[in-house]
């Protein structure tokens, strides 16, 4: 190999640097691939066996907190709520009438002691049962758009079956893998410009945090970036580039 082919190696092995860390050799500004993600986002299961009779909002539409996402037919558990209340009720005046007459001598201690066994079990039976009819309604957690419907209206589901997919978008967070050797540049309130590809435009952020953990393999770390204005053109998912104002 002759000087000039050694020559045009080096040269090469230095563009594929810049090319794995994700920086042009003709800028300044480094930079590094970046994502946008939502603040919150979560996918609501099913807790009780039971039919869907409503699911209002669909894929794309916005809900407040607190809004109904999903209803089920719970006459069920309305039914076996009333009986545990009922037996609850019965099993207390029991309880309450034996102390009454123990305190004459009337009845045995041993009896007393099991009436109220007996009222503090028909008590945890009507928590369950409260329980269980409070899971017929599921309400937003926070205000959120639906991402995915995963169930319908009319079909009857069991425990743990996924129903919706949802996200918090009220603010967007920039999540980047960045090479870990920024670690002693890079700071927390630092600047820099991410560049959305869907929109093609500029955005002004800083970071937010920086990742406790370096991945061994790709020598990268994870930082967290705040976007200086949310804007409604920006949806989770978007992705782009981040230009940070650091020296290699």
């Amino acid at each position: 190999m002759n000087k000039r082919k050694l020559q045009f190696s080096a040269v090469a092995g230095v563009s594929v640097l810049f090319l794995s860390l994700g920086c042009r050799a003709d800028e300044a500004q480094p930079v590094v691939r970046g994502l946008l993600k939502p603040i919150h986002e979560a996918t609501l299961s099913a807790e009780i066996l039971a039919k869907i009779t409503e699911i209002p909002f669909k894929v794309g539409k916005r809900f407040k907190k607190g809004d109904v996402l999903a209803r089920f037919d719970c006459a069920r558990y309305k039914a076996e709520l009333a009986a545990a209340q009922a037996e609850y009720a019965a099993r207390k005046k029991t309880s309450d009438n034996n102390e009454e007459l123990a305190s004459y001598n009337a009845v045995a201690t041993l009896q007393v002691d099991v009436s109220k066994l007996e009222t503090e079990k028909a008590k945890a039976q009507m928590a369950v049962g409260s329980a269980m009819l409070s899971a017929c309604t599921i309400l937003a957690p926070w205000d959120g758009r639906v991402v995915e419907t995963l169930a319908n209206p009319y079909e009857t589901i069991p425990p743990g079956k996924e129903l919706l997919r949802v996200l918090n978008d009220s603010m967007l967070e920039i999540e980047v893998l960045a090479p870990s050797k920024w670690l002693s540049k890079v700071k927390i309130g630092a600047r820099f410009t991410f560049n959305i590809d869907e929109t093609g435009k500029d955005y002004q952020a800083k970071i937010s945090a920086i990742g406790a953990k370096i991945d061994p393999v790709s020598q990268t770390v994870r930082l967290t970036g705040t976007l200086d204005n949310q804007q409604g053109e920006l949806l989770a998912g978007m992705s782009g580039s981040a230009k940070f104002k650091i020296s290699e």
